[in-house]
């Protein structure tokens, strides 16, 4: 799934799978593995300042952990 963040200007892709439900009868459990990608896209003869780039790392740190959350 892609999502746009337009508050940032970037997007996440959200990629998941799960597999047969496993274990014994008092104890199963769903093998389950997700990835988090947040990406924003700068043009070459374009870039932001270091300042500016942390600011965005920053941000799409923060939207990467509400996305887990």
């Amino acid at each position: 799934m892609v999502l746009p963040i337009p508050e940032i200007k970037s997007k996440v892709i959200l990629t998941s799978t799960a597999e047969d439900i496993v274990g014994e009868e008092d104890h199963k459990f769903l093998p389950l593995i997700l990835d988090i990608d947040v990406f924003h896209l700068v043009r070459e003869n374009k870039l932001e300042s270091e300042e500016k780039m942390w600011s965005i790392i920053e941000d799409m740190r923060t939207v990467n952990n509400e996305m887990f959350f």
